[in-house]
């Protein structure tokens, strides 16, 4: 009966473009909404790196009392070489009560900084996070007392749009 179907088809094109402007505005609209807020990684990542490097002492049974030099806790802990020495991150070991064993890596002037940043009453949002523990080693039958301090500079990029602050 109805020979001639083009005027049906140009009314459902109309409609079928209007629904892909619609999913491709709704796309550009979230990853606009999903891209433009920063994300703080120092906390967590301070924190993260402390309690690494803790269960890296007690499990691996790593001898802090030998000599420094002999000491390597970027391959008896598993970290990557470039952890410490692109300026993001910093670790500091210290043994016992009079701190006469310390050991550490990576930029220590971010300890220094996160002093600094406690200190200030701005909140000196510039400065890394940092992070200390303390746990117990035994020695020759003795117990020592180990403080790791483990400080991030680690910047996050831009990819949320909601503000999360990490306390």
């Amino acid at each position: 009966m109805i020979n001639n179907k083009k005027g049906i088809e140009k009314i459902m094109t109309i409609w079928w473009f209007f629904i892909w402007v619609m999913i491709i505005v709704g796309v550009v609209v979230d990853v606009a909404m999903f891209s433009n807020r920063n994300i703080d990684y120092r906390p967590i990542d301070a924190i993260t790196l402390a309690d690494k490097m803790t269960l890296c002492i007690n499990q691996n049974n790593i001898d802090l009392f030998q000599d420094k030099t002999k000491i390597d806790i970027i391959n008896d802990c598993s970290f990557y070489k470039d952890t410490f020495e692109n300026g993001e991150h910093a670790i500091r070991i210290t043994v016992g009560q009079d701190k006469n064993i310390e050991i550490s890596k990576g930029s220590v002037d971010m300890f220094k900084q996160c002093e600094m940043k406690a200190e200030s009453k701005s909140g000196a949002k510039q400065y890394p996070e940092c992070f200390s523990e303390e746990t117990l080693i035994k020695n020759a039958g003795v117990e020592y007392t180990v403080k790791i301090e483990a400080s991030s500079n680690l910047q996050g990029k831009r990819v949320l749009s909601l503000d999360v602050h990490i306390k």
